[in-house]
């Protein structure tokens, strides 16, 4: 951590003055709200003292020139265990000590390894990726990549050096020449250039000006540099020692929760390698319909088989288009690709029957057969039965998954029977 220093102007819990002074960052554990305008300060090494100054005035960088370090955890239920109390209010954490984050149900606890003596764990309602895309906002109000080129005779660019604050090395930075005083530098993929970056250059060792005319972002992983004289022979070599800076506002991703509402529904599973929400609507689509219709129409591609790709999560669309296309009246899936629901003020229409996978993952991870914490029983009723978007073992039987509060039953039946159809869909993050 870097030694950042922050003003205080001490008091004693009764209010009179004690000692104005400025601490290390570093040896701040976390802060919080306390009588009314006033902050405590927990310390390294357990001691706490109260600033005569507002929790607000150190967020603002009043007192601080902005905490960087510091992420607030809004106000916590408690703190180790001892109920934490509306008149603390809200807590600031040094990220430096903050040792893990963990979701459950609705709560976040957030454990820190400070003080030594009884490192603070506490529990509070704000999301892990608010505390995380907070956490990063502070950390730094912009991304940089710091080059420093060389281009000599009619050789490509080359980086000599480079410093970033986004994990890349001068190893992954590609240098191209298509003529004298044209050529392009490329980034890996992901590299957070941005459309529209801030970019600085300097003038070349010993240049008596600078020679780059035009330098741009040519994608959203690579820069366009143009020299004087571009298209002669002698604009070739004038590039070299030359320092370019790239700085860009990052684009953050707010990673969804299981049970955040979101995207037209309620989020029953997330895949960060694939960056995929899945979302159930809050509603039957339909409480009575059949899988399709002819029911003994055969749908290649959707059979159940135990672990078959088509039972996974992501296969429902995929499913329910297979269905639809083959299928030539009304059904579930039919009904389902169909469905169009207006939430929040935006209309969503890309709407799936869901895979068996899927409809297990919104039992699973929305605790149906436990506390139901997400109300999902007042969408669901219990003992409904719930077709997925998978055929069973013949093309006269389908899959489908009986919701009750102590167990789901996966099973299949006739096609013709008339069950329940819910609506999923998926998103990007």
């Amino acid at each position: 951590m870097s030694a950042k220093l922050i003003f205080f102007d001490f008091v004693t819990e009764q209010g009179t003055p004690n000692s104005p002074c400025a601490i290390n960052a570093s040896q701040i554990v976390y802060m919080y709200t306390t009588q009314s305008t006033k902050t405590a300060v927990v310390f390294t090494n357990g001691d706490l003292m109260v600033a005569n100054q507002t929790l607000a005035s150190f967020k603002s960088g009043e007192q601080s020139q902005g905490l960087g370090e510091f992420v607030s955890i809004g106000t916590p239920d408690s703190c180790n265990k001892t109920p934490w109390g509306s008149s603390k209010g809200e807590v600031l954490v040094n990220t430096t000590y903050l040792a893990q984050l963990q979701r459950s149900l609705s709560k976040t606890s957030v454990v820190l390894s400070q003080p030594s003596s009884n490192p603070a764990i506490f529990i509070t309602s704000k999301y892990i990726n608010d505390i995380v895309n907070d956490s990063k906002i502070n950390e730094s109000p912009f991304n940089y990549i710091s080059l420093d080129v060389t281009q000599i005779s009619t050789n490509a660019p080359v980086v000599n050096a480079l410093y970033s604050n986004v994990g890349l090395t001068k190893t992954q930075v590609t240098g191209s020449r298509s003529a004298a005083g044209t050529y392009d530098l490329a980034f890996p993929t992901g590299t957070p250039i941005g459309i529209s970056p801030s970019l600085f250059v300097s003038s070349p060792i010993a240049a008596a000006n600078n020679p780059i005319v035009r330098i741009s972002a040519t994608s959203a992983t690579g820069l366009g540099i143009v020299t004087q004289s571009s298209g002669f022979t002698n604009a070739d070599g004038i590039l070299s020692n030359t320092k370019i800076n790239i700085l860009s506002w990052p684009i953050t991703s707010v990673i969804p929760a299981i049970g955040d509402r979101t995207q037209g529904g309620i989020v029953f599973y997330v895949d960060q390698s694939t960056r995929k929400g899945y979302v159930l609507y809050e509603g039957t689509v339909n409480a009575s319909i059949v899988w399709c219709t002819p029911t003994g129409t055969d749908v290649t591609g959707v059979s159940f088989t135990v672990n078959s790709a088509s039972t996974g999560i992501a296969q429902s669309a995929t499913n329910t288009s297979l269905i639809a296309t083959a299928a030539t009246g009304v059904g579930a899936s039919v009904s389902a690709e169909a469905f169009s629901a207006t939430v929040g003020g935006v209309t969503y229409g890309d709407w799936a029957l869901p895979s068996e996978g899927a409809l297990n993952a919104i039992y699973d991870s929305l605790l149906y057969a436990t506390t139901d914490p997400y109300g999902l029983r007042s969408i669901i009723p219990v003992g409904a039965d719930l077709w997925s978007s998978n055929q069973g073992a013949s093309s006269s039987v389908a899959r489908y998954v009986t919701f009750n509060t102590s167990s789901r039953v996966n099973a299949q039946n006739l096609k013709i029977n008339s069950y329940s159809a819910l609506a999923v869909r998926e998103f990007s993050f």
